[in-house]
């Protein structure tokens, strides 16, 4: 099975247009302290995004350290914040 076939993963794009998966599995995302799905407020932004899955920061890169990629309201494409716990509130 392709991973993008796989129901834990989804393609995800960043702003200059590249894509790649991210794992949207509880066991990928709960170490970060959120679930795929969930609405969180990004504090230092005062907006809200919405969870995603867990892919290494540098996407692509086997080495690259594992982060939690969010899509921002009103916005397609995705980032991620390097501390989750810190830079989010759960809204739902």
């Amino acid at each position: 099975m392709a991973l993008s076939e796989n129901p834990s993963f989804q393609e995800v794009t960043l702003r200059h247009g590249a894509t790649f998966n991210v794992d949207t599995s509880d066991e990928a995302c709960e170490p970060f302290g959120f679930k795929s799905g969930e609405i969180v407020n990004v504090r230092r932004l005062g907006t809200t995004a919405t969870v995603m899955g867990v892919a290494p920061h540098i996407p692509g890169s086997p080495a690259g350290k594992p982060a939690l990629w969010v899509r921002m309201d009103g916005e397609s494409t995705v980032c991620f914040f390097p501390n989750p716990l810190d830079d989010f509130d759960r809204v739902n």
